[in-house]
């Protein structure tokens, strides 16, 4: 197995998605496990009993907001890929966890008896090169979460990108696979910040800030209102220019816009003099929307927003 054979099974996993909800669930679950492999846990494999409270939590974290996350749906699921077993995963004692009627495995079971992770062969390739780790990792990362909150999600598995002592990351081999497996993340178009700055005027959507040092702005991004990594075009009608403090609000779910460019802020935002400053006073206002109509948020995105990132209660 190599790099390559590794991320397109993980592509070509089946993942239940209908009009665009977010599932990142199985990917949370390799990205955990490649994690446990990274730190030199003693056995390739981890009892489900010792990870439930972690993949909750990361599903919580880093998942769509809803009132139950099921963390043995992907542990269980991604054994087999379209009733062929996988290749990448495996989950050892699964011939003692029952099922129902639609396959879904006891969790008492798999609490008791089973362990989960990587299959011996994809162990042994990211055993053998510590850089395709790093680089399956981001790139598994960047199909779920925008660039915003990548680095936070690579923290909260407690996974090391930092550079590996005696290894060059330049040489051809690896940048050769660096420039195939770049090709398989989920990328901006160039000319979007550039637009959706330029349609909004250089000006943060929510705050107002048009910060710059003689003539040159600074501290303002273009952030995607429905994520590419879930189908959103690089379009300024998906777009809003803010400044970081409230792009990364945005991403994390607490704050949203509606169509008509009213603003939201999740009712889970901590009630700090801080933050009610920041985010809480623009409840109910509405953002700085551009001249030109085409060009407002598009009620679809929007939509897709509140559903999938927004936490609402």
């Amino acid at each position: 197995m190599d790099l390559d054979s590794f991320l397109q099974e993980f592509r070509s996993a089946p993942v239940f998605t209908s009009a665009g909800q977010r599932a990142p669930h199985k990917a949370l679950a390799l990205l955990y496990a490649m994690s446990q492999l990274q730190r030199g846990h003693t056995h390739r494999l981890t009892r489900y009993v010792d990870a439930e409270v972690k993949l909750k939590y990361l599903l919580d974290q880093f998942g769509p907001p809803r009132r139950t996350h099921h963390p043995e749906q992907p542990v269980w699921r991604l054994r087999k890929n379209n009733q062929t077993p996988s290749s990448i995963w495996e989950v050892f004692h699964d011939d003692r966890v029952r099922q129902d009627s639609s396959g879904n495995p006891s969790i008492g079971d798999l609490r008791e008896f089973a362990s989960f992770g990587l299959s011996e062969i994809a162990a042994d390739l990211f055993q053998r090169d510590r850089v395709a780790l790093i680089q399956a990792a981001e790139t598994i990362a960047d199909s779920i979460v925008p660039e915003t909150l990548r680095d936070e999600l690579l923290s909260a598995i407690e996974f090391d990108v930092s550079p590996i002592p005696n290894v060059n990351p330049l040489s051809p081999f690896h940048l050769q696979n660096h420039a195939r497996i770049f090709a398989m993340r989920a990328v901006r178009d160039p000319a979007f910040s550039q637009s959706v700055l330029q349609a909004y005027g250089w000006q943060c959507a929510i705050c107002g800030a048009s910060p710059k040092v003689d003539t040159r702005h600074f501290g303002l991004e273009a952030a995607h209102i429905r994520w590419i990594q879930y189908s959103g075009p690089n379009t300024v009608s998906n777009g809003m220019c803010l400044c970081r403090m409230h792009h990364v609000a945005l991403d994390r779910g607490a704050i949203t816009v509606n169509a008509e460019g009213e603003i939201d802020v999740s009712p889970r935002l901590d009630s700090s003099e801080e933050s009610q400053q920041l985010f809480g006073r623009f409840r109910g206002t509405t953002i700085r929307r551009p001249a030109e109509i085409q060009h407002h948020p598009a009620a679809d995105a929007c939509t897709w927003h509140r559903s999938e990132v927004f936490v609402a209660g």
